[in-house]
């Protein structure tokens, strides 16, 4: 069952994500949301929303660009997207600031790291620390992948493809943040491509 909210852009679904809360969120991105979020980072990124994707581009001098969903806050829950181009990207969860959250970092085989492709970050006071195990994966860029970064109290999980791969403990962000993307500087012109995002 898929219920459209016109008053935030989303569509809202039931029972469609296994594990997932029974009732989420989801931006296909097939409308300009792009009101609906806050960018952040150094130097001058940008990100654009349209045709169904949301793009964010870091030129020269920028980075840790993230582009967060505005009114959520969520502590128990997860984030979800479905890429086909990541050069350096991610998802974040527990976004209490830019220098404050989980990253799910995210790079396809023609990007920054094609042997560290999915790396489970936490950013405490603006340093990043990888936490768990870091995947290699077989990822061409073209090929649309799903990818879910969930907490529950201290525990965080990593589906690729809807397949448990990383589970830690962490403790360090105790809190309930926003969600969103994120894109990082990698050469000039570098694009990050996110085909949708769910949340719940």
């Amino acid at each position: 069952l898929a219920l459209r909210d016109a008053g935030v852009g989303v569509m809202l679904r039931r029972g469609m994500i296994a594990g997932a809360p029974t009732t989420y969120s989801e931006d296909a991105f097939d409308t300009d949301t792009s009101s609906l979020y806050t960018l952040a980072g150094s130097g001058s990124p940008s990100f654009a929303i349209s045709g169904g994707n949301c793009t964010i581009t870091t030129p020269s001098g920028s980075a840790n660009a993230t582009v967060t969903r505005n009114g959520t806050s969520i502590y128990n829950g997860f984030v979800e997207t479905e890429t086909d181009q990541a050069t350096d990207s991610g998802i974040v969860l527990r976004f209490v600031d830019n220098n404050n959250h989980y990253l799910l970092g995210l790079s396809d085989d023609s990007g920054v790291s094609s042997t560290n492709n999915v790396v489970l970050y936490r950013k405490l006071s603006g340093s990043y620390t990888p936490i768990g195990t870091i995947l290699s994966i077989s990822w061409a860029r073209g090929v649309t992948k799903k990818f879910r970064l969930e907490g529950i109290n201290s525990t965080l999980n990593v589906y690729v493809d809807g397949a448990l791969t990383i589970t830690v403990v962490d403790t360090a962000i105790a809190s309930a943040g926003k969600i969103g993307m994120r894109g990082n500087y990698v050469s000039a012109g570098s694009t990050n491509r996110f085909g949708v995002l769910r949340w719940g």
